[in-house]
Order: structure tokens, then sequence, then C-alpha cells
């Protein structure tokens, strides 16, 4: 099956659209239905369902928020040009893997920019994504991005976007030495070496 990408919610694709769907394999058609509930929440106001791709299982959708975008360019202690970005595998449907979000600076607040739905993790979907981005804002130009230690993302991130500052969160730094202490078998000198444990709290 060819990759395209298409827009979502114009009414001349609703009938192939439908007739699509009595095709498609059951996640596919589960992937399908979710487009006008994507829609029916997406206003001027909480965002619109800007975009969708799949190629075969594969599957991302962005969702923008207009109005928090225009609250960062009106804002003129706004810094879109530092990105926040995260994923969560809790709060998203289940023909999804994850929902991955970017964000900026405004004021004291951290506010959403983007919502991407996935169905794959890998660096070349991310870098898919991130491309995609660009061909719908070609003037995108962060100078930072903060972010999880998610490798493939990591990647991605460097190759579509090579002269950006990349920081890890400290919250998943933190994450990623408990796992290391877990995998290593060291919970129970953690919990029983307090010099140990201090040496450990101390690099995070």
């Amino acid at each position: 099956m060819a990759s395209e990408w298409q827009m979502v919610g114009k009414s001349e694709h609703r009938h192939t659209d439908r007739a699509r769907l009595s095709q498609a394999p059951a996640r596919n058609r589960a992937s399908q239905k979710l487009h006008p509930m994507i829609q029916s929440t997406g206003t001027a106001a909480t965002g619109r369902h800007l975009i969708n791709r799949h190629h075969g299982l594969r599957r991302h959708d962005l969702v923008d928020s207009p109005t928090n975008a225009r609250k960062a360019k009106q804002d003129g202690k706004t810094k879109t040009d530092d990105w926040f970005g995260d994923g969560t595998f809790k709060s998203v449907p289940s023909i999804f893997s994850q929902l991955y979000t970017i964000h900026c600076y405004t004021r004291s607040l951290v506010i959403p920019l983007v919502y991407i739905l996935m169905t794959s993790r890998t660096k070349e979907v991310y870098a898919e994504v991130l491309r995609q981005l660009l061909v719908l804002k070609p003037d995108l130009n962060p100078k930072s991005i903060k972010i999880d230690f998610e490798q493939s993302f990591v990647s991605a991130f460097k190759q579509i976007f090579p002269n950006v500052h990349i920081s890890g969160c400290f919250f998943h730094f933190g994450q990623c030495v408990w796992r290391k202490v877990q995998s290593t078998g060291l919970q129970k000198k953690y919990a029983e070496d307090s010099t140990f444990a201090l040496h450990v709290k101390q690099l995070c």
C-alpha cells in the first residue's frame, strides 16, 4: 500500500473514506473511525486535526492548538524557540502506541502546541513526523528542546534539526538511574546501604 499524507475533514473525501473503511483491516477501520471523534473535539479554540498518514499498520495524526500558538506569538515573554517534548502511553486510544506532545514556554507556563498520535516509535517514524511539521510550518526554527532519553527521538531530532541544542529532562534522568539500579540488581544494596543510596541520590 502506498503511503500518502492527507488532510482530514474535507467533505469531498467522505464517500471515499466510507468506501475505504469497508475494505480496511480491523485496525485501520478503528483508526479511521477515530477521524470524526478528533474533528468533533477540534474547534478553533481547542485544535485542528491537521493531517494524518498511514502506511500499513503505521499511523500518525497531528493536531495543533491554534489558540495556544496565537498566545505564544502575541506574548512578548514567550520563547517559542525553546521546545519541550514528551510522550505518554496511558492517555491514548488503544490503536495508538503513544501520544507525543510538543510544548513551548510562555510566562510561567509550558503550553502544548501540537499533539501527535503515533502507532510506531522508531527513528524513521519520528523523523517523518518532524519533516511533516516543517512542511506545515516551514519557518519553524527551534533553538533548544528538552526531552526524555528516548534514543530514537533524539536521533531523529538531530537529523531534522541538526543545530538545535538537546537537553535531557531531569525527571526522566532520575527514572533512568533508578531503572539502572533495578536492572543491575542493586535495589537491596540501595535499601540497606545508606552511603550507596546517598551516592545514587546525588546523581539525580
